[in-house]
């Protein structure tokens, strides 16, 4: 008997955030609500001139623990 599931693919959801001048704790909290597992940053210099809460060692240090 054939699985009614052969057909299906592994589907993923991607999700960006074009964070503008959220605080880190609302980006966390967006980041927790809506369950997301893996966080990739991919900015070519991960950091903010203007909003440097969003700088590469302070979302890891927010993220560590989750994301490690």
């Amino acid at each position: 008997m054939e699985s009614k599931h052969a057909n299906v693919i592994d589907a993923r959801t991607v999700y960006t955030y074009g964070h503008g001048a959220r605080t880190l704790e609302s980006f966390k909290a967006d980041v927790d609500s809506a369950n997301i597992d893996l966080l990739v940053d991919i900015r070519l210099r991960p950091q903010s001139q203007y909003h440097s809460h969003f700088n590469k060692a302070n979302l890891e240090s927010v993220f560590h623990r989750r994301f490690s």
